[in-house]
């Protein structure tokens, strides 16, 4: 099993890089999304997909850069294989990325309207909401791994009371377990109003073996502190060549 992601990438004259897009797929679904297969060991095979859809224009002096690797994590979850994969070049055998050309001349240049002015509601005040507002990542380069966190939060005031919300969410690989590789999260909203308060908590915690996801998730409202409902998702998802 293994995936490949190909980024296409921006390059400023003082060597600043932007993100312009990107896509990847699955090796096992290179003949059938439906119906995966394992990847035979050295298979030499084609892949081709579309990268999603942008507007950019490279501005001048600037270069592109194409990458390709292996894993995008924590958007994808990481295959459980380790492997050695071989991108081919060249006149016989060669890797393309197609980019589309922005003609000199346009035939027609549309008329954009200027955007409406937002009105603020009144007695609404929100503050927050720049997520993530916080994040850090911490290598053990003992136990060869990576955690990376991040957390954020925003808070809304209204005529009849205030919400609050937070979240924070935790990513686990291990450089040579992929196969480990987890996922834990924390959500709450608190809504206060004049004569009680209600809270809901979320508790996610998603793992992986070889064969198996693991995916559980915990709902809990309370009402003054008090705890009055409480449900447990539990699910084993078979990888099926994911």
């Amino acid at each position: 099993q293994a995936n490949w992601f190909v980024r296409l990438t921006d390059i400023a004259p003082d060597g600043t890089s932007t993100l312009i897009t990107g896509a990847g797929m699955n090796g096992a679904h290179r003949d059938s999304a439906t119906e995966p297969k394992a990847i035979p060991k050295n298979e030499v095979f084609t892949l081709q997909f579309d990268l999603h859809f942008t507007s950019w224009v490279v501005p001048e002096g600037h270069r592109i850069r194409v990458a390709v690797s292996n894993s995008l994590w924590p958007m994808i979850f990481p295959s459980p294989d380790l492997m050695t994969t071989s991108l081919y070049s060249g006149i016989h055998t060669p890797s393309i990325i197609s980019i589309p050309i922005v003609p000199v001349k346009p035939e027609s240049i549309p008329k954009f309207y200027p955007p409406n002015d937002t009105n603020q509601l009144p007695d609404v005040d929100s503050r927050g909401g720049h997520w993530p507002e916080e994040w850090f990542i911490q290598r053990d380069h003992r136990n060869v791994s990576t955690r990376a966190t991040w957390k954020g939060g925003d808070e809304t005031q209204f005529p009849w009371g205030l919400i609050k919300n937070y979240e924070e969410i935790s990513y686990f690989a291990q450089d040579h377990r992929t196969d480990t590789s987890s996922v834990k999260g924390y959500s709450e909203t608190k809504i206060f109003l004049p004569n009680r308060s209600l809270k809901w908590e979320g508790h996610l915690k998603f793992t992986g073996d070889r064969t198996s996801f693991y995916f559980q998730y915990t709902r809990q409202l309370f009402e003054d502190g008090k705890l009055i409902r409480k449900k447990t998702w539990d699910e084993v998802i078979p990888r099926d060549h994911q």
